[in-house]
């Protein structure tokens, strides 16, 4: 499907529930596919919660879907529900596709088309992922009203177009992936699949199948030590920008500079300099780490007693501990630092239970001017757990910076609604 009318192509856009559509608007609902089973998790704070293990993991595949013209209906719409888990990092929804079509070029002709949308079932947000007819994919296109992605975060791979009677001249199909913006975490949602029928005597058709939701694959990350630097032994210090860091062996490595500086680690885990060394046109530093003790606890109320969990695996680089639960328990992380326990998933018969080191301060600040003086943001709200920032959207142009005795980043800002929405890392 085009945007472009000149190209002879149909437009659609769902938003706040209707099916908009350029040339007609006539909505035939069709069938309903069950939805998927969810990981049911009720916080009891940062670093404990009650877990309720559901029969199986989450998303069964939903079984292939096709829609054809020729019913004598311009519009076919097939809803599936969905419900969408609250992880860190974000759901992916994974599925198959493909359009077939007998129509010719015709120049003026209104194709027929298929696409795909997702919608929040109180219509908060809308996503259109794709649009196909007989010209080819469309992924992302434009969403008056609704979200706006980006066709390069969509993951796609072509396939083999499956046996479907009748055979059709023109064919293509793909396995498509993507992570669900922030909009849809936690949700009931709902995937709308779309045909347009221009109702001619040319055939096509449109499928779905192997649909899933998964929770996000955790992304590994090097442990959080920097290297901060001073004209003097008494401050003040600042991290140095330049540097290589190699979490495997533990070393930092900083291009040589003309002046005398003094050097310290900033780290939330006890660290020291262990050695430093002169390589090629770098000084070379290696540092140590103090064990972190980590330990899974559980017990059979909130209140206790804990007791420790002997078959938990802590893995310290992808921040992880694993462990096959026994029964319905309460869990929670003994650490010597702060830590973050987030949403788990479920991997066969095994919990997967993330975590992420704990800021002890983290504050968003702003100016009218690059260069600053910055101050901190009242109204913003801060949410550890999805690693977002919240503030109400201000009328002219500013310029943002966290502040926190963990090194952290702004990894992107979006506007939603009145609000503005800071992911940071």
């Amino acid at each position: 499907m085009r945007s472009d009318i000149s190209t002879g192509a149909f437009a659609l856009v769902r938003a706040a529930g209707l099916l908009l559509c350029l040339v007609l608007a006539v909505h035939v609902r069709a069938e309903s596919v069950r939805g998927n089973v969810q990981l049911q998790a009720d916080f009891t704070g940062l670093t404990s919660l009650t877990l309720a293990l559901p029969a199986r993991p989450l998303a069964p595949a939903a079984e292939r879907t096709v829609l054809r013209t020729g019913t004598g209906e311009p519009l076919l719409t097939l809803s599936v529900p969905l419900q969408i888990p609250a992880t860190t990092p974000l759901a992916k929804l994974t599925f198959d596709f493909g359009f077939a079509t007998d129509e010719l070029d015709t120049p003026g002709t209104f194709f027929d088309s298929f696409s795909i949308t997702l919608q929040n079932t109180d219509q908060s947000a809308t996503a259109l992922f794709l649009t196909a007819d007989l010209l080819g994919v469309t992924w992302a296109p434009l969403n008056p009203g609704g979200l706006s992605l980006k066709p390069e975060e969509i993951t796609r791979q072509a396939l083999a177009f499956p046996d479907l009677a009748p055979e059709l001249d023109l064919k293509f199909a793909y396995s498509v992936s993507l992570s669900l913006p922030q909009e849809f975490a936690g949700r009931s949602t709902t995937l709308f699949l779309d045909l347009f029928d221009n109702q001619n005597d040319r055939p096509s058709l449109g499928y779905l199948d192997r649909l899933t939701v998964e929770p996000g694959t955790p992304v590994i990350r090097p442990a959080f030590v920097a290297l901060e630097s001073s004209a003097s032994v008494g401050g003040p210090f600042a991290q140095e920008a330049e540097i290589q860091h190699d979490a495997t062996r533990r070393t930092l490595a900083l291009p040589l500079a003309g002046a005398a500086r003094f050097f310290r680690l900033f780290s939330p885990a006890q660290t020291r300099i262990a050695a430093f060394e002169f390589v090629s046109e770098e000084l070379l530093f290696r540092f140590e780490l103090s064990p972190l003790d980590i330990v899974l606890q559980s017990a059979a109320s909130a209140q206790g007693p804990y007791e420790d969990e002997l078959g938990a695996t802590v893995d310290l680089t992808q921040r992880t501990v694993t462990f096959k639960p026994r029964a319905v328990r309460v869990y929670r992380l003994r650490a010597s630092v702060p830590l973050i326990l987030l949403p788990p998933s479920v991997v066969g018969d095994t919990l997967v239970f993330r975590f992420e080191l704990a800021p002890r301060a983290l504050v968003l600040q702003s100016s009218a001017q690059a260069a600053g003086p910055y101050a901190d943001e009242s109204g913003a709200r801060l949410d550890i757990v999805g690693q977002t920032i919240h503030l109400p959207r201000l009328g002219g142009a500013r310029f943002y910076r966290l502040r926190s005795d963990v090194p952290l980043r702004i990894m992107s800002s979006r506007r939603t609604g009145d609000q503005l929405i800071f992911q940071y890392e």
